[in-house]
């Protein structure tokens, strides 16, 4: 979720929990990351924008993403980036777990791996939590040799890769919240980073 978007019928007291009106937040949220727009991949809604949508038939990400000049996603994203010669993979989702567990939580962020090939990051967020765990997949690698001016298939190996799974955490606060009143469990925080090298490594740090 970009937007906190809490409405009158949103869990708990919360609309009256934000520390901006939904009306300002999409303008509040352009206004801080329109320095590095040029920086942002694409913009994947979640159920916070889609509080908006259920009532209005508007998602207010879609202004933001189109004042920021960044791609806008309904579902999840499944994309190459391809650096210096090397593709790394990702899937993007929001994700729809309501697992009260962390175990619960991890399957729903590893449900793409049953029916989309190797992928460097597989990322979700939604839950509130924070994971980053690599996964061991068995690939085929095809290693190529020149003859007479031509790529020729030398041999096949099986090489094991690490894909990570990936939940990020949140930005929100917990004391004050519907959260806090509810004995929830307080929310993970901050970030994870995934990190692209020139030598086509690629390492996740939390």
């Amino acid at each position: 979720d970009v937007l906190q978007n809490a409405l009158i019928n949103s869990p708990g007291g919360s609309v009256f929990d934000q520390a901006i009106r939904p009306k300002d937040q999409g303008k509040t949220f352009v206004k801080k990351f329109q320095p590095i727009a040029h920086k942002l991949l694409w913009g994947l809604t979640g159920n916070h924008e889609a509080r908006t949508e259920k009532v209005a038939d508007i998602n207010p990400l879609t202004f933001v993403c189109k004042d920021l000049c960044v791609p806008y996603f309904d579902q999840p994203v499944y994309t190459d980036i391809n650096w210096r010669g090397h593709t790394f993979r990702v899937f993007s989702q929001h994700g729809t777990s309501g697992a009260g567990t962390p175990g619960g939580r991890v399957n729903s962020a590893m449900r793409p791996v049953g029916f989309t090939e190797f992928t460097n990051f597989y990322i979700m967020g939604h839950v509130n939590d924070v994971f980053a765990n690599p996964n061991i997949r068995i690939c085929r690698e095809r290693i190529y040799e020149e003859k007479n001016g031509k790529k020729v298939l030398k041999e096949i190996r099986l090489v094991e890769r690490l894909q990570y799974i990936i939940i990020a955490p949140s930005f929100e606060t917990y004391h004050g919240t519907y959260a806090a009143r509810a004995a929830l469990t307080p929310f993970a925080t901050g970030d994870v980073s995934c990190r692209l090298n020139a030598d086509g490594s690629y390492e996740v740090t939390e």
